[in-house]
């Protein structure tokens, strides 16, 4: 029964690791740790993984009151 619960886990998790490997071309060690991680996330939380750099996540527009101190 064990071996069960673990070939079914295999396969949740394994199968759209596979398919995101293949769509984004991440067919390397790093890209595949981190589609698990992303995948094993959504599972989890049933919310898509967003793994964008804070530096190129565009939140909000910065106001003239956010930038502060460019009084010239």
């Amino acid at each position: 029964m064990k071996n069960l619960i673990g070939a079914i886990a295999i396969v949740i998790v394994g199968i759209p690791v596979l398919l995101r490997c293949l769509a984004d071309g991440s067919i390397n060690i790093n890209g595949i740790v981190l589609n698990v991680v992303g995948t094993v996330q959504e599972i989890i939380t049933r919310q898509p993984a967003s793994w964008e750099s804070p530096e190129t996540r565009q939140d909000a527009d910065p106001t003239p009151s956010d930038q502060g101190g460019n009084d010239l």
